[in-house]
């Protein structure tokens, strides 16, 4: 649950700048295929793991690092130059939830899509709860 909370809460964020607004946003699916030709900007975002540690002597704490990866797809017709105001606009975004990094990859073209591609992955340093409370 912990990183899907984490997720809905980015796809949350990202909804609600009206940048987004003619976007689909979505949590991306393991496994699951789109054939077909884009029409629009799809946004999908999905977890990249966890690393954690315990950090407390006589206790369990963990702390460490979440990360979560989107991945943006643009119309080819629309240019690599919007994938990478997208991925600008994806960044300024979610800079409320304060990434302890950023990495961004290089744009790539999909044929198969006839798209471009490129991801951003966030990732945040804290306290780790996986049990839903906030102890």
């Amino acid at each position: 649950m912990y990183l899907t909370d984490t997720v809905n809460h980015i796809i949350n964020i990202l909804k609600s700048n009206e940048y987004f607004n003619d976007k689909s946003v979505i949590a991306a699916y393991p496994f699951a295929y789109k054939p077909g030709r884009l029409g629009k900007i799809i946004i999908t975002v999905s977890p990249q793991g966890i690393e954690a540690e315990n950090i407390s002597s006589g206790g369990y704490c963990l702390y460490g690092s979440t990360s979560v990866r989107a991945d943006v797809f643009v119309p080819h017709e629309m240019g690599s130059p919007v994938l990478e105001d997208v991925i600008e606009h994806i960044i300024s975004t979610l800079s409320c939830t304060f990434p302890h990094f950023v990495k961004v990859s290089p744009i790539i073209s999909k044929n198969n899509l006839s798209s471009f591609t490129a991801n951003c992955t966030l990732t945040y340093k804290s306290k780790i709860n996986f049990g839903g409370n906030d102890d």
